[in-house]
């Protein structure tokens, strides 16, 4: 409820800024908008106040120059923390879960009235990181990962303790490369599944043809042994029978060589 209570007040903020900036009433809530969309939102604003400010008058030009000398007496930081947006953002959870005290020191090189808001930007994007990162899923594109490990090396830049996010991530992405070289290894091991399987059939029907060929064969050497049975035994048959002529045609020799040498 605290985390809630907080970005509203953070958010009101942001729309009173707009109002301020631009001059248009935010009638689309900025309490409709994520996290995420902070970043954008300051960002905007930050190139508007700077566009505001290098047109501005003599007056906005000494308020600077005074800002200027006020951050010559603090070598900590590069700007002077004036806005009350500070505080909305310090007291949101993730900060409590990850206590951050930038430093900044590259700002120096943008403009003094745009460090500031700088520096609120990159907060809220520490913010957003840390809760994207929390809602990261393992079938989100590679290059999402890698584009918040890179916003991270900025934000360490910055003076950020990014370690705790930026171990999650290295291990989120570990865990994702892992498990897209094991869905590979899975997509071989499938293939050679189906050709096995199709090797496997095919054979199958190989044998199964052969099987058939040889109770064919079968068959037909039990029709070829019947036959050579009944062959047999007509040929014992037809031996018998012609045992019996020879007999009668030596006989007959017999009987006519003697019948003709008998007596008158």
């Amino acid at each position: 409820m605290r985390e809630t209570e907080t970005v509203d007040s953070a958010m009101d903020y942001l729309t009173k800024v707009q109002v301020t900036v631009t001059g248009v009433s935010a009638t689309a809530s900025a309490h409709d908008q994520p996290l995420s969309l902070y970043v954008d939102e300051m960002h905007s604003i930050k190139a508007k106040e700077c566009s505001s400010n290098s047109a501005g008058t003599a007056k906005q030009q000494n308020e600077v120059g005074g800002a200027q000398v006020e951050q010559q007496d603090c070598p900590h930081s590069p700007f002077v923390r004036s806005s009350p947006f500070w505080k909305s953002i310090e007291s949101m959870e993730v900060f409590k879960r990850f206590p951050q005290w930038p430093h900044f020191h590259p700002l120096v090189k943008c403009k003094a009235v745009c460090r500031e808001g700088s520096a609120l930007g990159n907060m809220i994007t520490f913010a957003s990181l840390v809760e994207k990162t929390s809602k990261l899923q393992v079938g989100d594109p590679r290059d999402l990962f890698d584009s918040n490990l890179e916003a991270l090396v900025d934000l360490e830049m910055l003076g950020f303790d990014v370690t705790a996010v930026q171990h999650r991530l290295k291990e989120l992405i570990e865990m994702k490369v892992k498990l897209g070289q094991l869905e590979n290894q899975s997509k071989e091991v499938d293939i050679q599944i189906m050709e096995c399987t199709f090797d496997r059939t095919r054979n199958n029907e190989t044998i199964s043809r052969i099987d058939k060929e040889i109770k064919d064969l079968k068959e037909k050497r039990a029709t070829m042994m019947s036959i050579d049975v009944a062959k047999g035994s007509e040929i014992s048959k037809l031996q018998s029978e012609a045992n019996a002529i020879t007999e009668g045609i030596q006989s007959i020799h017999h009987d006519f060589e003697k019948l003709a040498a008998a007596a008158w």
